[in-house]
């Protein structure tokens, strides 16, 4: 045998005992153990028994930490889970329900006076905002400042902004700023055709209905009309209605209704009624007071034991002295809260993840502490 023949022959048996080995020590590609996965649309992390077990809106976690998999494209992350992805970022489509009631007086009241005044008036919920995940890169053409990087790209446009700046006597006018923006694509209304109508995932190609369209004699039937539609169109803007006149609720609350949409379509007079931003600030300031505790205290009965939310508002968790005057208090205040639904509104936390304590102990070097919790 030549000695490159041999050479060959010994290089193809170390990589086979070493393939070997290697199988070996991960226990053979049939013994394979359970597997975390994330839910691609909820961010849950989930343990299954073998990755052919993971369903198909759940990725498999490719470290401890359970990021999401660099190969999922961001188009198929939601909202909470976008931001999990090393090469993914949120961006804004449009936000609705700024400015959906008339602003009053600097206290938000009518701004009139005596016993037929206007109570204040909640304010408005915060805007609901749509987003989408995008790759990191490319950049947005809004994110470009240099003119040839901006003309380099196909969907981007480089000019001047329009803009009325001063001119020096005698002098010449200062060149207006330019700047590098989308180019915007025709609506989806103006293309004619099918063809041009379904390259833009954006539009739909809609066969119009053509009831009792007649028919030619001895000859064929018109076509029904078809047009070139959005597929998923914005939603129309919040109405602007009228503010409640003076005296609709003596002695009350006005508390704005809301259509499906989050827009203001009119006003209810409550009495006894406390916003839910009012609800949690309470709950807020009770749970500092229900931490007080007494460090020299000899009772063997566990202080700090009660594990309560910090806030009602994206929540953790933290301890609390049961036996403290506050305690029933925030009780009550959690039952407020469930009654007035406010459970139920759509509030943009952080994706931060709780670092939960498991135990919280009364510090202090006086009778008056308070319950810190303990770190895990």
């Amino acid at each position: 045998m030549s000695p490159e023949k041999t050479k060959l022959a010994y290089l193809i048996a170390c990589c086979a005992t070493v393939l070997a080995l290697t199988l070996a020590g991960c226990g053979g590609l049939d013994d394979e153990g359970p597997i975390k996965a994330r839910n691609l649309a909820t961010g849950e992390i989930k343990t299954f028994p073998s990755s052919g077990e993971v369903p198909p809106d759940w990725a498999p976690c490719p470290d401890p930490q359970c990021s999401v998999p660099p190969y999922i494209p961001c188009g198929k992350l939601s909202e909470k889970v976008c931001e999990l992805h090393p090469g993914c970022r949120l961006k804004e489509l449009w936000c609705m329900g700024e400015g959906t009631v008339p602003p009053g007086t600097s206290d938000g009241s009518s701004g009139s006076s005596g016993s037929g005044s206007t109570p204040p008036m909640p304010p408005p919920p915060p805007p609901t905002c749509k987003y989408t995940c995008i790759a990191k890169l490319p950049l947005l053409c809004e994110e470009l400042t240099d003119e040839k990087q901006c003309s380099a790209r196909s969907d981007c446009d480089w000019g001047a902004l329009a803009c009325q700046m001063m001119c020096a006597p005698g002098g010449d006018c200062p060149p207006c700023p330019a700047t590098c923006t989308t180019k915007v694509p025709p609506v989806c209304q103006s293309l004619a055709d099918e063809k041009s109508c379904l390259q833009r995932s954006d539009c739909e190609w809609n066969q119009g209905p053509c009831p009792g369209m007649p028919c030619m004699p001895g000859g064929p039937c018109p076509p029904c009309p078809s047009s070139c539609e959005p597929k998923n169109p914005l939603p129309p803007p919040c109405p602007v209605i009228q503010a409640p006149p003076p005296g609709f609720c003596t002695g009350g609350t006005i508390v704005p209704k809301y259509n499906a949409a989050g827009c203001v379509v009119g006003y209810d007079c409550k009495q006894g009624y406390v916003t839910c931003t009012k609800l949690n600030q309470d709950y807020v300031a009770a749970v500092k007071a229900a931490k007080t505790c007494n460090p020299l205290s000899m009772s063997p009965v566990i202080q700090c034991s009660a594990q309560v939310e910090d806030q009602l508002f994206c929540p953790c968790t933290t301890f609390v002295n049961p036996g403290s005057a506050a305690f029933q208090k925030l009780v009550d205040l959690k039952k407020q809260w469930l009654a007035q639904s406010c459970d139920q509104q759509e509030i943009a936390c952080p994706a931060i993840a709780c670092m939960a304590p498991g135990s919280a102990s009364c510090l202090g070097n006086t009778a008056a502490g308070t319950c810190v919790d303990d770190p895990n």
